[in-house]
């Protein structure tokens, strides 16, 4: 029995646990059902049901009168039935006021940053749309920009930085436009300058060198909004800047081959090269010059036409054409007639003599212009390198005059995928046409300007030592006799594309003539910011 009764307590206790569970289930059941309702409706995040115990009487003040009378203050409202109530959503509200701009520090107010952002307010300046002020400053893309984005972009977040402080005495959209265009053309300066090892000193010098500035004054903005309108008429100014660049001392013409002075001519020198022994300017041999050709003469000279540069491939370094991409020593590519160029100044007396450009006559009242521009372009003859077309600009790039020339000697190659020349059929005009032209336009006090424009000067033989030549002005990092193409420096500094024929349309000297026009004025614009810093 005793056995049976302990069976039957063990079986029987599984029951009673699970009767004990159910019971206390039922009694929790209950006391959430007995729960007040207001609580209830908390818990369950329920819509808030109207006040019932004592309503608003109509002739208290609305919310929202109260709320503007203590500047948006919450005013609780009265009611036992409703106090403790948390609704859902809140009660209206009148609109508030517009929130002042946080970005920046406020500063407390003096007398003069008042009447600084009075004069802002009323004279705001015209806001560039292609500048976009709104959220965080983005670098421009640039085609010879190696920096990558990644780098460029916190650098000129910190440079914008700088310049907001720089421009604290103005407020609002002015500001942030002053601040942004300003870092972006500045870094746009060291970008077209530094390379990509260069760029972060360059970039962390340009902000310490705006954090040390003092802050810009009225006065200052308006002196260089003058300065600006002043630089946009094109002299002025900027004439003063371009005697700094101008090359008068002849020694140091002299080291980058100009002729400064007329030479002596040759005894007894013939005025062309028929019938002499040259060494061809292309491949290096030695032939007898001659004006007739045959097949066999038009196709002798075999040679590359593209520069040799230094590519990596495979880990290797070599050299190889531009042209063709063979390795140096390689065999040319091009076929063509064996040429030459003469460079030595009596002989080149003898052909065509020079002149010096006529002299600075103050009484005159003929006008002369103070700055051209101009480029040429050479062909091969039996005289060796020919003027065959030149372009001439004035200050403001307007075309003084484009002509071709017939030269005096046979021509052997026109050298068209060089100087664009295809044809001489129906030219008549002359050098001493076009060189007559030119004299008329400028005196001895003219700034003659162009890239490498002792090949230029030499081919209309003329003397002239008041130059700017923008492959001196933008010299080669490794020193002369090297120097940097106006092809490599219009893609850096313009940002533009030159020469891109494909070898039959050839160099255009109207563009040839308008690049270095537009590097001097870059190069004078730095200058005038350097000078207006300095004085500040």
């Amino acid at each position: 029995m005793d056995s049976i009764r302990m069976f039957t307590t063990q079986g029987e206790r599984p029951a009673k646990k699970r009767h004990v569970e159910e019971v206390n289930a039922a009694v929790k059941k209950q006391k959430v059902e007995a729960e007040d309702t207001g609580s209830l409706l908390r818990k369950k995040k329920l819509p808030t049901p109207p006040p019932v115990a004592t309503p608003i009487e109509p002739a208290e003040a609305p919310p929202t009168v109260q709320v503007e009378e203590v500047e948006a203050t919450p005013v609780p409202i009265p009611g036992p039935a409703v106090q403790p109530l948390r609704p859902a959503s809140p009660a209206p509200t009148a609109p508030a006021p517009p929130a002042a701009d946080t970005s920046l520090p406020i500063r407390p107010p003096t007398p003069a940053t008042s009447q600084a952002k009075e004069k802002t307010a009323r004279t705001p300046a015209p806001l560039d749309p292609a500048i976009n002020i709104s959220g965080s400053i983005i670098p421009v893309a640039f085609p010879a920009c190696s920096v990558p984005n990644i780098t460029r972009q916190p650098l000129l977040a910190f440079l914008e930085r700088e310049y907001l402080s720089y421009y604290g005495v103005l407020a609002g959209d002015e500001l942030k436009f002053r601040a942004r265009k300003a870092a972006l053309t500045r870094e746009e300066e060291i970008v077209n300058k530094h390379t990509k090892l260069t760029y972060k000193n360059a970039m962390k010098n340009a902000i310490i060198e705006v954090r040390k500035r003092p802050r810009i004054t009225l006065e200052d903005l308006e002196n260089e909004g003058k300065e600006v309108k002043q630089k946009m008429k094109g002299l002025g100014a900027v004439m003063e800047i371009l005697e700094t660049f101008v090359m008068t001392d002849k020694a140091k013409l002299a080291e980058w081959d100009y002729i400064t002075d007329i030479p002596n001519p040759e005894e007894n020198a013939p005025r062309n090269e028929e019938g002499c022994e040259r060494v061809c300017d292309r491949c290096g041999k030695r032939w007898i010059v001659k004006r007739d050709l045959d097949d066999e003469d038009k196709s002798a000279c075999q040679y590359h036409y593209g520069k040799p540069y230094w590519r990596t491939q495979n880990g290797a370094k070599q050299q190889v054409y531009s042209c063709c991409t063979l390795p140096m020593g390689e065999k040319g590519c091009t076929h063509g007639c064996h040429v030459f160029k003469l460079s030595y100044p009596p002989r080149l007396q003898v052909q065509q003599p020079f002149l010096n450009v006529p002299a600075h006559d103050p009484a005159s009242t003929e006008g002369k212009l103070p700055v051209v521009s101009f480029d040429c372009e050479m062909s091969y003859t039996t005289a060796g390198l020919e003027l065959t077309r030149i372009t001439a600009l004035d200050h403001q790039g307007t075309l003084l005059f484009d002509e071709f020339i017939r030269p005096p000697n046979p021509v052997l190659d026109l050298n068209t995928r060089f100087s664009g020349v295809s044809s001489l059929e129906s030219v008549t005009c002359t050098l001493q046409d076009v060189r007559t032209r030119l004299l008329n336009l400028i005196d001895s006090k003219t700034i003659l300007l162009g890239h490498g424009l002792e090949n230029d000067l030499t081919a209309l033989r003329i003397i002239h030592n008041r130059v700017i030549d923008t492959a001196i002005l933008y010299p080669h990092p490794r020193g002369r006799p090297i120097r940097n193409s106006l092809k490599y420096l219009a893609e850096r500094y313009l940002s533009r594309k030159i020469q891109k024929g494909d070898g039959n349309a050839g160099h255009d000297s109207r563009e040839d003539a308008e690049v270095p026009l537009e590097l001097v004025r870059v190069k004078a614009e730095e200058e005038m910011r350097r000078r207006s810093l300095v004085k500040k």
